[in-house]
């Protein structure tokens, strides 16, 4: 999807830059230089993300589990959070059993996919609650005049009971890919 947005940008693009070309005055012979700025299009927003350290001490329990982290935002625009796996060969949305810096061959994952969601307050406008893998939009945005604003993201983990507990150093984990960028 994402490569799909990235080429039909390109091309848009391209065909954008194809299509202006600078007006010639009449000094200007032809095939001369134009002078001047050409904006092109309303300009994107500047948009950033600041992600917090990875959650290393989530202690799951049978049931349904939360954990929550603060994002810093900064944008003088609305702005789009999306979430994804995008291990869509190994942990496919399922938190994954690790050891010793990588997921194991044959490894256990937990029944259930983890799901994400942003809460409301400050410039949030809207939240949505995401399964993964596929994931998608968290969170719509406001302007923050370029400060860093908190947004509150949340990761549930519902454990079942066939789950298996993990020993010996051994641990689950999943890496979730957070984008932000300008919206609309």
């Amino acid at each position: 999807m994402i490569k799909r947005r990235i080429i039909v940008f390109i091309l848009l693009f391209a065909l954008a830059f194809l299509a202006v070309r600078p007006v010639a005055a009449e000094d200007t012979p032809p095939g001369g230089l134009g002078e001047g700025d050409l904006k092109l299009g309303g300009g994107a927003n500047t948009v950033s993300i600041t992600a917090p350290n990875d959650i290393t001490d989530w202690v799951l329990r049978s049931g349904d589990n939360s954990r929550a982290s603060v994002f810093q935002v900064s944008a003088d625009g609305d702005w789009k959070l999306s979430a994804t796996d995008s291990d869509t060969v190994t942990t496919k949305g399922h938190m994954t059993e690790w050891y010793g810096g990588n997921y194991i061959t044959s490894p256990k994952q937990l029944e259930n996919p983890m799901n994400v969601s942003a809460q409301t307050g400050g410039n949030v406008t809207a939240v949505y609650e995401v399964k993964l893998p596929a994931g998608g939009i968290i969170a719509l945005g406001g302007t923050t005049n370029l400060d860093e604003k908190n947004v509150e993201v949340a990761f549930k983990q519902p454990v079942s009971s066939i789950d298996e507990v993990l020993t010996d150093g051994h641990r689950y984990k999943i890496v979730v890919t957070f984008t932000i960028s300008s919206y609309p």
